[in-house]
């Protein structure tokens, strides 16, 4: 196995983790009660920068500071992939059902794959075409059929393109500042907006260990972490093959729903996740060995 395969081997693993990490989110986000919704997710991402900074700072590596002309960029990142999604999601629980948001990032492999090509110049490349059209069919067998109103429809279509924008706007930053610098300033950024925004609608702190318990779980494994492995993972693979490993997000979710004491799958979400699985084979691996052809 050469240097390069392995790289790429790790990226690919890397990815998968932290879709998994995110996919385990939905459940545990439950355990927050609404009423401080956002307030929270401030407090999750200003701890989650806490720990990037204490961490960077411990391997010798701190955090580096952005030029002014790419400010404007790392803003929108925060101000959409963060603060949007947050909001998008907030939104969506009110108006649909978990099915339809869920459903909804299902389609981010796809997306993904056809804007990384064509940002490139050409057309989609079939495998990872055909193996995030496959998550999507075993994400609708897991997440299965919801309802969702007009503003529920729509919160889950911008929570979509929150998470693509949240990836292929960060590219060119990844790159040039490495993704935990990247990460902190995200997440310092939209915990300012979303501490705010939050005490504006007034909202308490929570008073259930629960909620604590999850928010710092939320700041630790699904931010600093799993957002790190990720845009390392788009750094080494490039958006469009990363984004095959998102399909894993619905299935993260439906076992952190079982094992936190949800209800046993039906057998359709097991064959769903069966098919995730197909679908994941079919287009990580050769990412992992060769990556997307030229």
């Amino acid at each position: 196995m050469t240097t390069t395969t392995r790289h790429r081997g790790t990226a690919v693993a890397g990815a998968l983790t932290a879709m998994a990490l995110c996919g385990s989110s939905v459940a545990v986000v439950g355990l927050v009660p609404t009423r401080s919704a956002l307030l929270c997710q401030g407090l999750r991402y200003a701890v989650a920068a806490a720990v990037l900074l204490a961490v960077t700072a411990a391997r010798g590596r701190p955090v580096r500071r952005v030029a002014p002309r790419d400010l404007p960029r790392t803003l929108a990142v925060a101000a959409v992939g963060l603060v949007g999604f947050t909001l998008a999601l907030t939104v969506a629980a009110s108006h649909a059902d978990p099915a339809v948001t869920g459903v909804a990032l299902a389609a981010v492999p796809v997306v993904l794959v056809v804007s990384g090509s064509g940002a490139r110049g050409r057309g989609a490349s079939p495998r990872p075409l055909v193996a995030g059209l496959v998550l999507l069919v075993g994400a609708v067998l897991v997440e299965g059929a919801g309802r969702a109103d007009v503003t529920g429809t729509a919160a889950a279509l911008a929570a979509l393109a929150c998470e693509v924008t949240f990836t292929l706007a960060a590219v060119p930053l990844v790159r040039r500042y490495g993704a935990p610098s990247v990460t902190t300033h995200c997440c310092l950024l939209a915990a300012a907006a979303l501490v705010v925004v939050g005490l504006l609608r007034g909202e308490p702190l929570p008073d259930q260990p629960g909620a604590w318990l999850s928010t710092a779980y939320l700041a630790v494994a699904v931010t600093a972490l799993a957002f790190v492995l990720w845009y390392d993972a788009v750094a080494v693979l490039g958006a469009a093959s990363a984004g095959v490993c998102a399909g894993l997000v619905p299935a993260g979710a439906a076992l952190t729903h079982l094992a936190t004491g949800g209800p046993t799958p039906s057998p359709g979400v097991w064959a769903g996740i069966a098919v995730v699985v197909v679908g994941l084979v079919v287009g990580a691996r050769p990412i992992a060995r060769d990556g997307l052809p030229s």
